[in-house]
């Protein structure tokens, strides 16, 4: 259990260093068509997988450049035509089949 948790602290640590303050702000657009989209942002959220996940994924759109914005929430219906990035978690993040009823129908 102690070795789980050390190891859950280590791959927050390096995946906070990875994602560089500056390249966080320069390419952070609220006009931006990619879209890490986060269904929480409570405390258990921050310590999961999806949130090393929406890291990775901000990472990755950073270091290619590409501009992105951050949704909090149930409320992305109104993102037509736009790249949505979210983890699949079942506690956390959001499942398949409540994203398509989510995006359907809001």
């Amino acid at each position: 259990m102690i070795i789980q948790i050390l190891k859950r602290f280590y791959r927050l640590q390096v995946a906070i260093l990875l994602v560089s303050p500056l390249r966080l702000l320069k390419f952070y657009d609220k006009n931006s068509d990619n879209i890490i989209w986060i269904r929480d942002n409570n405390l258990k959220y921050f310590l999961s997988t999806s949130f090393l996940w929406d890291l990775a994924n901000i990472n990755f759109l950073t270091k290619r450049g590409q501009k992105f914005k951050i949704i909090f929430g149930l409320k992305v219906g109104f993102c037509f035509s736009k790249n949505i990035f979210y983890s699949l978690h079942p506690r956390y993040g959001v499942l398949v089949s409540q994203t398509i009823r989510l995006i359907f129908i809001i």
